[in-house]
């Protein structure tokens, strides 16, 4: 019996729920009902909505069964790592939404903290104590003349991550951390995909702090392998100050030295060399089209992409970008090769199969009403004529249409998407998520991934979102993209 089986025979038999009534009201015959209860053979999604919608249960058992047949249908893994996903772009949108709602201080914070060390070696114990201890050396360090911060502390330990980047957005702190990507993550046991984690950790940082924050990444099999000669594996450095950790972090040892500061500041640095980047800032469009040129060069089988705003760069020909790049521009004949680099790049790839794009209304309005393509400095880039807007719906709806683009626009109640974002899956490569800013002045920042387990985390997540609940349909798109062109006549 499945999961999903087990799941609706409980709910059946604690609900009393009479099973020949239940199969008149779903319209499905009974052998079939009894076949999915008893079978070991998951049921198809249509006798799944029917029978669910029958049921005359709460909402939440409704949901609970859902869960079960995905969990079924997907296995455990593969449901938990789509979930983590989810929850990696709806946290985007939620500390875009944290940063706006934040007035800065006057003034940098002062904190009374812990008392003072005078003494070259302390121990602390206890997790109060330790977090304590976390936010006393934070508080101290922005005070310095040149606040920097060199770290390795596990991605799960909220409370340090979360008071950092409090001071990352208030004071002139540098912050280098350097985490683990696992390359043998055993399935059956974790039951979820654990380099996800560590980038939903990192992510306030990536998006919102992204010139005094600088992340690297190294391969473990097992956690904290890199420090294992020391004789506490994580650890804080700051000026003339270090604290290691036990595993649980409740522990701590603290040195009031400069040597040893010196002397760990080594090890982090050789570790640092050894590490990849994992983001860079990218402040113009001469740097966007040198990066995604080199990106396009790789042979990626497939690729998805999901945002705030319509992917148009399908349409990037020579006399669209001619028009667009500003007549005077230095190195202007070869970035317009650059980008038309990755425009051929998807052209290719969509004669051989439906590139999925996804937008949301918000950001599908702003292209349709001013032009404007929230990711890309319209300094640089002139935002679209409503001639040009028109010519560009014609080519989406022909495109959606014939399947040479899976556009869809992005269901709002099911999935909250932060403004001015991207994402780029190369399947099989390499991730980009491009965080545009407001003031164009900013520039972006794009994350470049390569980690596998990430990249065909987010491929599966995307490549599945057409036909899932987080995106309408495609005649509802459809009805959008010509609704929006009648508009513009």
């Amino acid at each position: 019996m499945t999961l999903f089986g087990e799941k609706f025979q409980k709910i059946r038999e604690d609900n009393k729920i009479n099973i020949y009534r239940l199969t008149q009201k779903a319209g499905i015959e009974r052998t079939i009902v009894h076949k999915i209860i008893t079978g070991d053979r998951i049921p198809q999604a249509e006798y799944v909505h029917k029978l669910i919608a029958a049921l005359p249960v709460s909402p939440f058992e409704k949901d609970e069964l859902r869960t079960a047949y995905h969990i079924s249908k997907d296995g455990e893994f593969l449901y938990n790592q789509r979930v983590q996903v989810k929850r990696l772009i709806e946290r985007m949108h939620d500390v875009q939404a944290f940063m706006e709602r934040m007035i800065p201080p006057a003034s940098p914070i002062q904190s009374a903290g812990m008392e003072e060390y005078t003494d070259i070696v302390n121990v602390v114990h206890g997790e109060l104590s330790v977090n304590g201890l976390i936010g006393d050396m934070l508080d101290s360090e922005t005070r310095t003349e040149n606040p920097r911060v060199r770290f390795i502390i596990p991605h799960d330990h909220v409370y340090f991550y979360d008071t950092l980047f409090q001071k990352c957005r208030v004071s002139m702190i540098k912050a280098e951390c350097l985490f683990e990507f696992s390359k043998t993550m055993d399935i059956t046991k974790a039951r979820r995909n654990a380099n996800l984690d560590v980038i939903d950790a990192l992510l306030p940082f990536i998006m919102y702090a992204p010139g005094s924050f600088e992340a690297h990444y190294v391969y473990s099999v097992h956690p904290a392998k890199h420090t294992a000669v020391l004789p506490m594996p994580y650890f804080i450095i700051t000026s003339g100050r270090v604290a290691t950790f036990t595993t649980d972090m409740k522990n701590a040892i603290t040195f009031n030295s400069g040597d040893v500061a010196e002397f760990y500041g080594g090890i982090f640095d050789g570790m640092k060399e050894k590490g990849d980047t994992l983001n860079r800032r990218v402040t113009s469009v001469e740097e966007i089209a040198e990066y995604y040129a080199d990106t396009t060069k790789t042979d990626a089988p497939s690729i998805s992409g999901f945002g705030s705003h319509p992917c148009i760069a399908l349409y990037y020909d020579r006399a669209t970008l001619d028009a667009h790049l500003p007549p005077v521009l230095p190195g202007r004949e070869q970035m317009i090769e650059m980008l038309q680099m990755p425009s051929n790049y998807m052209r290719n790839l969509s004669q051989k199969g439906g590139i999925p794009a996804y937008f949301t209304s918000k950001g599908f309005e702003l292209f349709v009403n001013e032009g404007a393509i929230p990711t890309i400095d319209n300094r640089l880039f002139r935002d679209y004529t409503p001639p040009e807007i028109a010519e560009t719906l014609r080519k989406m709806i022909s495109d959606t249409e014939n399947g040479g683009m899976l556009y869809r626009v992005i269901n709002a109640s099911k999935i909250k998407i932060p403004d001015c974002f991207y994402v780029d899956v190369f399947s099989g490569s390499r991730m980009n998520i491009v965080i545009g800013s407001p003031n164009p002045a900013d520039g972006v920042n794009i994350v470049n991934i390569l980690e596998e387990s990430v990249v065909d985390a987010f491929h599966d997540f995307l490549t599945g979102a057409a036909a899932s609940e987080i995106t309408y349909s495609k005649d509802d798109t459809l009805q959008t993209l010509r609704a929006a062109l009648e508009g513009l006549a």
